[in-house]
């Protein structure tokens, strides 16, 4: 699979390395796991003493709220929005997400520029439906997160609230604070 490798800066100016795909216009979130005296099952072999690399699915919506929350105040086109010296790669999201899927986080203007503008309201209601998806798949699946079986019954928002922070890693800290928020009512 080809391939570009990026180095992308969503939290707060925090890198997060990853992996796009071409053919298959996804992207990775590159995870490293280096520890002393662990060895690793990979088939049939035990590798040890050796760094473990993990490609985790990750929504281009999250690398992409960031650089909205920057230019909230104005519409604009998102390839310049997504312009950025540091994270020059950061350019190649706008390959990964579709009309549909920006407006569920901006506000979009008809054109063929994808001319959008941040709204808060919509990027708090998509994340809420996140959380309800993770905490239905974790049901469905038989897994608490965290909590027993008693305290989940009577204390399920204390639950998604839990979810959202999970969910919300890559958020920049303002709407983190504000899902945060969101989600506790």
């Amino acid at each position: 699979s080809s391939g570009i490798n990026a180095e992308y800066g969503p939290k707060d100016n925090q890198t997060c390395l990853a992996y796009l795909s071409t053919e298959s216009k996804s992207l990775n979130e590159l995870l490293y796991l280096k520890e002393k005296f662990v060895s690793w099952f990979v088939g049939d072999h035990v590798l040890g003493d050796t760094q473990l690399s993990i490609g985790t699915p990750l929504d281009p919506i999250f690398m992409i709220i960031p650089y909205l929350v920057k230019n909230v105040d104005k519409y604009s086109p998102l390839a310049q929005i997504l312009v950025d010296e540091k994270y020059p790669s950061a350019i190649h999201l706008e390959d990964l997400v579709s009309e549909s899927e920006l407006s569920r986080v901006a506000d979009i203007k008809p054109s063929l520029d994808k001319i959008i503008k941040f709204n808060k309201e919509k990027t708090l209601t998509w994340l809420s439906g996140k959380v309800v998806k993770v905490a239905s798949a974790m049901k469905e699946c038989g897994i608490s997160p965290g909590f027993n079986s008693t305290y989940q019954k009577k204390n399920t928002q204390s639950m998604l609230v839990g979810l959202f922070q999970i969910i919300s890693v890559r958020l920049c800290h303002s709407i983190y604070r504000t899902g945060l928020e969101y989600n506790s009512v």
